[in-house]
């Protein structure tokens, strides 16, 4: 997303767009008795700038996600657990920021776009107005000129 949002120009890049709150929960909780393997339930909500792929137009995103996983390294054997997402970790310890910011990495989708394509229709309206209005010249209009001239 940075990428796409540095490439706009300076006019209309967002201000503060890497300070969107998060919020949500993480519950942590043992599956067993011995308390050896460790479930976490997550809800996270949070809005991101992105650049949509329709309109190139940037607009904030939200995303939602839930998980119910089971943390475990690499040598611990986790039982057939229903419901539960295995989350395999080399470290003992495993910040949970590392893991919010997983999972809202995971929660984005392959395309950025606006929900309602009215949003974008909208604004390439809007936009292919504005170059018209400033007589711009295209590298086929000396081709489109030659077939109309042809007919």
């Amino acid at each position: 997303m940075e990428a796409d949002l540095s490439a706009l120009d300076a006019a209309r890049m967002p201000a503060k767009w890497r300070e969107f709150p998060v919020t949500g929960k993480l519950n942590f909780s043992f599956l067993d008795v011995q308390n050896e393997v460790v479930a976490l339930d997550i809800s996270l909500e949070a809005g991101v700038m992105a650049v949509c792929q329709r309109c190139l137009q940037p607009f904030e995103m939200p995303l939602s996600t839930t998980f119910r996983l089971l943390l475990s390294g690499p040598a611990d054997e986790t039982a057939d657990c229903d419901g539960y997402e295995v989350w395999e970790f080399s470290e003992e310890d495993v910040s949970p920021i590392d893991i919010v910011e997983e999972a809202l990495l995971m929660a984005l989708p392959l395309s950025a776009m606006h929900n309602d394509v009215g949003d974008c229709v909208e604004i390439a309206a809007a936009t292919e107005a504005t170059l018209v209005d400033e007589k711009m010249t295209t590298p086929f209009a000396a081709l489109r000129a030659q077939m109309d001239s042809e007919k």
